[in-house]
């Protein structure tokens, strides 16, 4: 789809309707284009409209330098035609907001998703890991390292496919300069987090980079570590680590390393690869379960999770040879058709999937675009 110009719009030209979710600096909602305007326009009816705060943008510059980067990246990916990234149609602003005009995804994040049941048949953890697979490989063909994969970032489209959202924490690698000593500034989560991400550090020098104290919790939910000025040329691996705990996730309904707090999870995954934890994968009977006591594909799930979660980046199925090839040839996608793997759409979405957001709400009630009060967005 084309990308629509930023002049073209206002927010009085929608109807702002249900809360979809929070990010940085405000709000997500859906929203409907006003009916006049809907015959002279290629604009879905239907979108989702983030309104961001200028001014507190402005009073914090490295979150502000986060969302315009997530514009631009956004903006790049749906130009060359991305199928598993949230599109963005447009942005414009306004004297309070500066708003990002995306893609709307009734059926919610694959966290939430998850929680629907009890546990997710093989044949859809295949499909979904596989459309993210697809959108990994997109983005770093492109030179951009997403850097905070987890369910809560990856939604199910209206049409059933898989779509990759919040490009703030992500990587610009024909940008970002890799002799620079100071390496990359990552912000990530720590349940997804790669080795490589933490080092070396030590537990209080974790706690001081998630600005907590050791026992404690990160409360905005992310930390800031830095990577080595030689890790650009690894940088892909940081996603491939979250394609396996992600995968792990969709069998067991939480992260491999999942642990009280932040600081336990990263000390969890420390002492993953200094081989003092185990997954201990056939010891979890929600993994299990999910194989109807095929053991010959629970042992070729658990070969393809060791895998991909191996502490030395280069390592990882997906770094060497071969590549992503490596990964779509490994036993667990043997009956997966990749060609094909963007017509998501088959008849168990149509009845597991339930929409997180309804389509056909009458503009009555919906709020006015043109009406809003000073602090709808606050």
């Amino acid at each position: 789809m084309e990308r629509h110009e930023a002049n073209a719009y206002s927010i009085s030209d929608f109807f702002i309707g249900k809360l979809i979710g929070e990010g940085l600096f405000g709000k997500v909602h859906h929203a409907k284009l006003k009916t006049t305007l809907n015959s002279n326009s290629s604009l879905p009816d239907h979108v989702a409209i983030k309104a961001m705060d200028k001014l507190e943008m402005m009073k914090c510059k490295e979150r502000s330098q986060m969302v315009m980067k997530e514009r631009r990246l956004l903006t790049k990916l749906t130009r060359l035609g991305s199928k598993h990234t949230v599109q963005l149609f447009m942005s414009f602003v306004d004297s309070q907001h500066l708003y990002l005009v995306q893609e709307i995804c009734i059926f919610g994040t694959l966290a939430s998703i998850r929680q629907q049941h009890d546990r997710l048949p093989i044949e859809k953890i295949r499909s979904y890991s596989a459309q993210i697979l697809t959108g990994i490989e997109f983005m770093h063909h492109h030179s951009i390292v997403h850097c905070d994969l987890k369910p809560e970032n990856i939604m199910v489209a209206n049409n059933y496919a898989i779509k990759i959202i919040d490009f703030g924490c992500a990587i610009d690698l024909k940008s970002a300069n890799a002799n620079d000593e100071q390496g990359i500034d990552f912000a990530g989560t720590a349940d997804y987090v790669s080795p490589e991400v933490i080092g070396g550090k030590s537990s209080k020098a974790i706690a001081d980079a998630m600005d907590v104290t050791e026992g404690g919790n990160n409360e905005n939910g992310s930390l800031t570590l830095t990577l080595p000025h030689y890790s650009s040329e690894y940088a892909p691996a940081i996603d491939l680590w979250a394609f396996g705990c992600i995968i792990y996730f969709l069998f067991c309904a939480e992260s491999p390393f999942h642990d009280k707090t932040d600081h336990l999870t990263l000390n969890r995954i420390i002492k993953y690869v200094q081989q003092e934890w185990y997954l201990h994968l056939q010891e979890r009977e929600e993994f299990v379960t999910s194989f109807s006591d095929n053991v010959d594909l629970m042992q070729t799930t658990i070969d393809l999770l060791e895998k991909l979660l191996v502490s030395q980046p280069g390592d990882r199925l997906g770094m060497g040879d071969g590549h992503y090839d490596a990964i779509r040839s490994h036993g667990f996608y043997k009956d997966v058709n990749f060609s094909s793997v963007h017509d998501a759409k088959d008849a168990s979405d149509l009845t597991q999937l339930r929409p997180q957001i309804q389509m056909k709400v009458a503009n009555e009630e919906m709020q006015d675009g043109s009406e809003l009060p000073f602090d709808f967005f606050a």
